[in-house]
């Protein structure tokens, strides 16, 4: 378990190591490792389409959009992005977290978080799969875990299998025993074996071949509460809030190390020095723009006004979530370090406080509602402040 927190949380710790940050000047749209070349050492990506055909002798990790490793990696992998592919040979263990992931290919030991994850490798230690639509058809030597809405495992599967989801519908061989807890079903296919004992907690009886189960069957039958919590409404909160913080820290600092980086500073200078002020002009804004967007949508000639208006607006409160992480972790780590720290360390630490603080019920929405208002008025502030010192 250890290990899987590990590699979940890797890409927040690393970024605040001074040490880590070795992607710095890697932060581009596209990267391409070509296949003849080698990287001798641990090699760190960002950027929105990265493409890995080389070889890389340590650790890889890549925060990326469209993120594919073709090339061997001889270390450690730790992915995040929206859609990941891996196919090269991995020595050592592959970490996950996507919308989604296609892995298929040969490591130590595989874990993955997405919306829609499929393994078809071969695993020499343990499988952990957890996500909405998970897939398993590949080799696995050890124990197998998977979680989610609808899981599905094919292949050859040589110790324990645990399956905790809505659906669990098995096409593969077991060697070990099986568990399944299923909130609605648990199906065995014609292709399916389970070579050792089954013990499933389901509301109806198993489907399918029974009589491909070699050792013994025992089903119980869960209360009728323990069904609702069987279908697992905290992996979707949980899926989007990881995946909400690590694509917020990719384009965070994506756009701080392009020309964005000068009005992105100007807005964090209003809300560290002036938030009060930034925060009353922030409410008057977020009250007059949505309000003259409406009443210029009551128009035909103001429609299409009104419409980019309201637009941009909403884009606008979107943003506000990198500005305010950002205020955030300058203020913990300023008081920390007595001086203003790098963005590439405050921007990580404040994205998951953030996350946590909005996460927690009621006050997160409160949260939400006080924080809105204060890059929209910081702009304003800095603005007056400077013509008023031009003026004089």
């Amino acid at each position: 378990m250890r290990k899987w927190l590990k590699g979940a949380f890797f890409f927040l710790l690393f970024l605040a190591a001074r040490q880590a940050f070795a992607f710095e000047g890697r932060a581009v749209f596209r990267y391409t490792l070509p296949a003849d070349k080698t990287i001798h050492t641990d090699l760190y990506v960002m950027g929105w389409n990265v493409d890995i055909k080389g070889t890389v002798d340590g650790d890889l990790v890549v925060l990326g959009g469209i993120v594919r490793v073709q090339g061997a990696v001889h270390g450690n992998l730790f992915l995040s992005g929206g859609r990941v592919e891996v196919t090269g040979p991995v020595s050592g263990e592959i970490n996950v977290i996507a919308l989604s992931a296609d892995v298929n290919t040969t490591c130590q030991q595989c874990r993955m978080l997405a919306l829609d994850t499929e393994e078809k490798g071969i695993v020499s230690g343990d499988l952990l799969e957890f996500g909405v639509m998970v897939y398993s058809k590949g080799k696995v030597l050890k124990d197998t875990l998977m979680g989610g809405d609808d899981l599905s495992l094919a292949g050859t599967h040589m110790g324990k299998f645990l399956a905790y989801g809505k659906r669990v519908v098995i096409k593969g061989i077991v060697a070990g025993n099986t568990r399944v807890t299923a909130a609605s079903s648990v199906h065995l296919s014609k292709k399916g074996f389970l070579m050792g004992n089954l013990i499933y907690t389901s509301p109806s009886v198993l489907e399918g071949k029974m009589k491909h189960v070699t050792g013994k069957i025992i089903h119980y039958y869960p209360p009728p509460r323990f069904v609702g919590v069987l279908r697992f409404p905290w992996i979707y909160t949980l899926l989007h809030s990881i995946l909400s913080a690590v694509w917020l820290i990719v384009v965070g600092l994506f756009a701080l190390s392009t020309w964005l980086k000068r009005p992105v500073r100007i807005i964090m200078d209003g809300m560290l020095y002036h938030p009060w002020e930034s925060f009353l002009f922030g409410v008057v804004i977020c009250l007059t723009v949505p309000t003259l967007g409406v009443i210029l949508m009551l128009s035909i000639l103001g429609l299409p006004l009104g419409f980019i208006m309201l637009s941009l607006f909403a884009i606008g409160v979107y943003v506000t979530r990198l500005f305010v992480s950002l205020w955030i972790g300058e203020r913990v780590l300023g008081r920390l370090e007595h001086h203003r720290p790098p963005y590439w360390q405050s921007l990580p630490i404040g994205v998951l406080l953030f996350t946590v603080l909005t996460s927690i019920p009621y006050l997160g929405v409160v949260f939400s509602l006080i924080t809105i208002p204060l890059p929209f008025g910081a702009r304003v502030v800095v603005f007056r402040r400077v013509e008023k010192q031009r003026q004089n």
